[in-house]
């Protein structure tokens, strides 16, 4: 059972880098749909959102923390392959074509807020502004 984990480990680590190299040359702002799901696949953002979703829901929850330690370390690599999974799907299927312009520059304009409220967040919590804010 562990090599399965070291074999695992490999392939994600391998994904996660290839991730960082698309996020390097854009950062975390997308031009379109294409971009973000791209990113989603690939790019490390199926490991995001679980992210997301363990330290907001599941750590919340009691039954996570009954949980054996193998089975902590499987979901998130079962969950980010389905997410990778769904998202190349979408991407294969050429989703963004069915959806109407102003629904996909509402959902842009989302998720580039979300990101950029995130790095606003990093700088203001920095000295950025401190002497200003002093008074």
């Amino acid at each position: 059972m562990k090599r399965i984990f070291s074999i695992l480990m490999v392939l994600m680590v391998f994904v996660l880098m290839s991730g960082f190299a698309f996020l390097a040359e854009d950062g975390l702002q997308f031009a379109d749909l294409s971009s973000v799901l791209v990113w989603f696949a690939v790019g490390g953002g199926a490991m995001w959102l679980f992210g997301i979703v363990e330290a907001r829901l599941l750590e919340n929850i009691v039954f996570w923390h009954k949980l054996k330690p193998w089975i902590k370390k499987l979901v998130p690599i079962a969950f980010a392959g389905l997410v990778g999974f769904l998202a190349q799907s979408l991407i294969a299927v050429d989703i963004t074509q069915y959806l109407p312009e102003g629904v996909a520059a509402i959902l842009l304009a989302a998720i580039n807020w979300y990101f950029s409220q995130r790095e606003y967040g990093l700088i203001k919590e920095s000295a950025y502004g401190s002497s200003a804010r002093a008074g």
